[in-house]
């Protein structure tokens, strides 16, 4: 510590004196604490807390960098594997539309007419699928269709008039 400091400067200060050959004897160092001036101390200590300052702001953006650079790079995997999957999705699915068009070209081929109806009903049979309807045969003469509606088909009515059981004990 310090009586170290002072044995090597009383050391290093003999060293110099014998070799300018100044006959002088260094018997020994004493190193005293330095206080700055009142005046000075304030810029000291400033300084001083400007240091910690800077040291903490540092930090704080290791801090910060240490962690968002594994957030984005683990977010960036993600996607990347996110596209991948996609990506293999899609090409399966062309592969197998590719495959279904190639067996019906075939089968195109072998029977144009059979399966162009075939065809015709299969589009059909998708459309009516998605469609709300009701098929009544136009030949039919006096036949009551008989509907099953659910409730979400049936819409309340607004009722205008007054019901039967309601006129009649107005008249009474």
């Amino acid at each position: 510590g310090k009586s170290q400091i002072e044995s090597d400067i009383l050391e290093f200060g003999q060293e110099l004196v014998d070799r300018f050959e100044l006959g002088v004897e260094i018997q020994t160092v004493n190193l005293v604490e330095a206080q700055p001036p009142d005046a000075v101390q304030n810029a000291f200590k400033d300084v001083i807390s400007a240091k910690e300052e800077k040291q903490e702001e540092i930090n704080k953006a290791k801090g910060y960098e240490n962690g968002e650079i594994p957030r984005a790079e683990g977010q960036a995997a993600s996607l990347i594997n996110e596209a991948s999957g996609y990506y293999q999705e899609r090409v399966l699915t062309a592969q197998g539309e590719i495959q279904k068009y190639s067996a019906l070209l075939k089968e195109y081929r072998l029977s144009e007419e059979v399966t162009r109806y075939r065809l015709y009903l299969e589009t059909m049979d998708e459309i009516f699928e998605r469609a709300d309807y009701t098929l009544i045969d136009k030949n039919l003469a006096n036949i009551l269709p008989m509907l099953h509606l659910s409730e979400e088909q049936v819409k309340p009515t607004k009722r205008v008039a007054p019901t039967v059981e309601e006129t009649r004990n107005q008249t009474q």
